[in-house]
């Protein structure tokens, strides 16, 4: 569809500052925005459940997350070359790696750490001394985070 008087300026892809631009700084931001919930809810893990088996688990899993957040980040930075390549197609001599493929591998380890977090704090639950209409409802709150 051809831009118009209508069509907003900021979605032309060749545009500097256009809509291939937004996305990539998007992604950008996507990285730390999954970053940050994820680590404080493995500290609210560490604090309540401070047995070294869990505690192994919150590291490793706080470790898998930094790591994805970091490859992320380098990724976006160096997945066109040259850098403004991202925004205009019209350089020479530039291109870019399959970023669809890219960022769908990177999903791999942020799907697997989200199961991990919801995972990690059932055993426990299952191991309290309490009713098991109150386990259930325990797990059912941890699990509402895959809502």
């Amino acid at each position: 569809m051809a831009p118009d008087a209508t069509w907003p300026r900021w979605t032309e892809p060749s545009r500097p500052g256009g809509l291939n631009s937004t996305l990539q700084k998007s992604l950008y931001i996507y990285n730390f925005s999954i970053l940050l919930p994820k680590l404080a809810v493995l500290c609210l893990y560490k604090r309540v459940f401070s047995t070294k088996p869990y505690r192994y688990a919150i590291y490793i899993l706080g470790a898998i997350v930094i790591l994805n957040c970091a490859v992320g980040q380098v990724v976006s930075l160096t997945i066109c070359r040259p850098f403004a390549y991202i925004w205009n197609k019209s350089i020479s001599d530039g291109y870019c790696g399959n970023i669809a493929a890219t960022y769908r591998y990177i999903t791999i380890p942020n799907l697997l750490t989200d199961v991990g977090i919801l995972v990690v704090p059932l055993h426990g639950v299952w191991h309290l001394p309490i009713k098991v209409v109150h386990k259930i409802a325990l797990s059912l709150k941890f699990l509402i985070g895959c809502i």
